[in-house]
């Protein structure tokens, strides 16, 4: 395997990643930030946190391609060791995803399913 191909994968892994990120926080935020309108306008409530579970599904498609793409990339070049920890940063990436996914629905169903 020569350079160029090693670089333009950790390239292609620090953007994906990087997004997914991103996308992990924005999640994060428009939960946190429904608590404001919790109990005052629930109509904004259940919309926030409704956006926070599409950003979280979005976060966690791309992860799952991100996966995918270093699994087969492993495939064709198994004596990478580096691309083995990117794969070990995908997994524990999604153990986030569980959390906040189960934030995001206890919440709703807290709030408005269980009342």
């Amino acid at each position: 395997m020569n350079k160029s191909n090693e670089k333009e994968i950790d390239m292609y892994f620090h953007s994906a990643f990087r997004n997914v990120g991103l996308y992990t926080s924005l999640s994060f935020g428009a939960l946190a930030y429904s608590r404001v309108y919790r109990g005052k306008t629930p109509m904004y409530d259940a919309i926030l946190i409704s956006i926070s579970l599409l950003f979280l599904l979005l976060s966690f498609t791309m992860n799952y391609i991100l996966n995918g793409d270093i699994k087969q990339y492993l495939e064709h070049n198994p004596d990478q060791k580096k691309e083995n920890i990117y794969l070990m940063l995908t997994h524990a990436v999604y153990v986030t995803h569980g959390v906040l996914l189960s934030l995001g629905i206890g919440t709703l169903a807290i709030n408005y399913l269980i009342k």
